[in-house]
């Protein structure tokens, strides 16, 4: 097995979102938003609930979609907010990414395995 690489997961938001205009916006401040995720094929939907259980909330998910695309276009309308992984689609350059730095986000990584 060798390793390849981490996932490293975030928030996104509309540039005109009060949150990505705050210094240092949390995990916790983001959750009193609505967002739009990636559904259960993705990692992102797993990962995104473990997140939100942490800080005992429960998280308003107003869409779940298997496109990133989808996403980040909902995102842009300034309609919710979204949670990503960096591996699952390159973030446009006209919405911000808010890294996720108060709560313990779940190491994963991709691994290469030959037989």
């Amino acid at each position: 097995m060798t390793p390849l690489r981490p996932f490293e997961f975030k928030i996104l938001a509309s540039p005109d979102h009060p949150l990505a205009k705050m210094d240092h916006p949390t995990f916790e401040e983001a959750l009193k938003s609505p967002f739009v995720i990636l559904n259960a094929t993705y990692l992102n939907k797993l990962v995104f609930h473990q997140l939100a259980e942490q800080l005992s909330i429960k998280p308003q998910v107003l869409f779940e979609s298997d496109s990133s695309t989808l996403v980040s276009g909902l995102v842009r309308e300034d309609l919710a907010l979204g949670f990503v992984s960096d591996i699952t689609a390159p973030v446009e350059s006209d919405l911000v990414e808010i890294p996720i730095e108060d709560v313990q986000v779940p190491s994963v990584h991709i691994n290469l395995i030959r037989r």
